[in-house]
């Protein structure tokens, strides 16, 4: 499991700090990470998802370093307190995965946003809301799904009668 998540982190990283800024430039990047941290809290141990959102939080402040510490805090948040939740989601269906996705990134937006603006860092109140009407979200569900898939693959085992 741990190579499987190192893997994902380190695409996840590429796409996020170097494949997206290049290709577009002047539009707002999704969030990799948050689905990830999403699906991790629901998957794995509480500790895990935590430290797991520790160190991506930390490595995307080194690299954007706009607000050091936002990211870590609202990542660990979202991996505690999903950590703490993830035995009322017993279906872990794609579909609840997909509606948690969407919840939580809508109020990651929006926390983001009013860190930035708590921190007087110089931001404008249009981008927060337009990150929240624009597809991040919905990258961040389809992400979601992909990242459900590749961390609750489960071997079939085979029925002999």
């Amino acid at each position: 499991m741990f190579a499987k998540i190192l893997v994902v982190s380190l695409i996840s990283l590429f796409m996020q700090i170097g494949f997206f800024p290049g290709l577009l430039p002047e539009v707002t990047m999704p969030e990799f990470f948050v689905p990830m941290i999403i699906v991790m809290a629901l998957a794995i141990d509480k500790k895990e998802a935590i430290t797991l959102a520790a160190i991506s939080g930390f490595i995307l402040d080194i690299y954007f370093r706009r607000a050091f510490g936002l990211r870590i805090l609202l990542f660990v948040a979202i991996a505690f307190i999903l950590g703490s939740m993830r035995e009322k989601f017993t279906g872990k269906s794609m579909f609840v995965v997909s509606v948690i996705t969407a919840v939580t990134g809508i109020l990651y937006i929006l926390s983001y946003g009013l860190g930035l603006m708590f921190l007087g860092i110089d931001t404008k109140t249009g981008a927060v809301f337009f990150n929240l009407f624009s597809f991040q979200v919905p990258i961040q569900i389809v992400l979601s799904i992909i990242y459900y898939k590749i961390f609750t693959k489960r071997k079939h085992r085979k029925v002999e009668f």
